[in-house]
């Protein structure tokens, strides 16, 4: 089985919280499973993040 994450910050929003997009892939058993996740960020408190929201995709192939 082979697994990959890769994360990204898209871009600062006009409220100072920072959008995210997660991907995560598994390859392996005759099917590929993938995620893709969005996640807002606030950073209100110094050394803080808190999850402002949360979205998930998924879908699986067979191959």
């Amino acid at each position: 089985m082979v697994s990959m994450n890769m994360q990204n910050a898209k871009r600062w929003q006009k409220d100072g919280s920072l959008l995210m997009e997660i991907e995560s892939i598994e390859d392996g058993d005759g099917s590929t499973a993938t995620a893709n996740r969005t996640v807002v960020l606030d950073f209100g408190k110094p050394g803080r993040a808190k999850i402002l929201k949360s979205t998930i995709k998924f879908a699986v192939e067979k191959d």
